[in-house]
This record gives C-alpha cells, sequence and structure tokens, in this order.
C-alpha cells in the first residue's frame, strides 16, 4: 500500500488582517499552489508577489483555488492571505517549488522506478536537511544575540557594582576619619 502524506501550513487570519509566506524559487522552476478557507464563511483575497515585489498572480474574494506558474526570476515569491471578513478564519495551503510539483502532481506509483524512488528519497532527505540547517543557524543566530545582550548586560552591572561599593568604602572611611578627627578637638 502507498500512502500519500501532504505536508501543508494552516494559519489563522483574523478580520482584516493579512498573513504572508514565501518560499525560495529559481529561475524556471514551476511553483505550484493549493489553499482553502477551512473556517470561516467569508471570501479571501489572495495575492502572490515575486522578489521585486511585482504582483504575480492574484485572486481575489475566493474560498480556494489551486495556481501554478513558471517563476521569472530567482528569489522569494510571497504568498499573501487578506481577510475581508468579519469573523476568524483559518486557512490551509500548500507550496510547492521546482522538482517538486512533477513529482507530486504527474507521476503515479507505477510511473517510478526503484533508481527514480531512490533518488526521490535523497532529494527529499537533502531538502529536509536544508530546511533543518536554515532553522539550526537561524535558532544560533537568535541565541547569539541574546548571549551579547546578556554579557553586556553583566558588565555594565559589575562596574556599577563596582563603582558603588569603592564609593561606598570611601564615604565611609571618609566618616570614620571624621569622627576620630572630632574626638581629638575636644
Amino acid at each position: 500500500l502507498w500512502s500519500n502524506t501532504v505536508n501543508g501550513i494552516t494559519c489563522l487570519l483574523r478580520p482584516g488582517d493579512e498573513e504572508c509566506f514565501f518560499d525560495e524559487s529559481n529561475v524556471g522552476e514551476e511553483v505550484h499552489g493549493t489553499f482553502a478557507v477551512t473556517h470561516g464563511e467569508a471570501p479571501i483575497n489572495v495575492k502572490i508577489f515575486d522578489s521585486t515585489d511585482k504582483i504575480v498572480l492574484e485572486l481575489p474574494e475566493t474560498m480556494e483555488n489551486a495556481y501554478t506558474f513558471k517563476a521569472m526570476q530567482s528569489g522569494a515569491y510571497t504568498i499573501c492571505f487578506k481577510s475581508s471578513g468579519s469573523e476568524l478564519q483559518t486557512i490551509e495551503f500548500n507550496l510547492h517549488m521546482g522538482d517538486d510539483v512533477t513529482v507530486k502532481n504527474v507521476m503515479k506509483e507505477d510511473h517510478l522506478t526503484l533508481i527514480d524512488e531512490s533518488v526521490q528519497s535523497l532529494r527529499r532527505g537533502v531538502s529536509e536537511l536544508s530546511e533543518q540547517t536554515k532553522y539550526h543557524r537561524n535558532r544560533l543566530l537568535r541565541h547569539k544575540k541574546t548571549t551579547e545582550s546578556t554579557g553586556s548586560r553583566i558588565t555594565w552591572w559589575s562596574l556599577l557594582q563596582g563603582t558603588i561599593l569603592v564609593s561606598l568604602a570611601l564615604i565611609q572611611t571618609w566618616i570614620i576619619k571624621n569622627l576620630f578627627d572630632k574626638k581629638r578637638t575636644v
């Protein structure tokens, strides 16, 4: 038995809000996607932008749709969903770029040989590895910023504490010295 799995994204769209998502594509690659409003009665407006923020596709007032186009330039393609309703909506969508489109939409079970299946398995593994690498790189950068900020705060706080301690020691020395000086004059 073959089991097809679909990895999609579900997002919540508040009334009047717009949510955008992006993915990278190279020149000539096919970009394919589907979306559907799964909760809520109002239609949504959908716009897809290329890396220069030009509108590639606009789908006004729709509840669900599918699209396919070829990327005319390399870079991030952004899909934006805008609510036109007065209630919270749930949108489920899938976005496929490049060779992934061919495998998911054209090839059937009997079209693939064992080598093709192995190649596709390797591609999926490399894709997953790439996604995990991006995730961990971003996480590492975020933690580095937090560590640097914390280290800076610790340094400044230590300098402030040191200054306060030295100041208090000097003030206490001065007070004690004045107390003994007053006793001598009496």
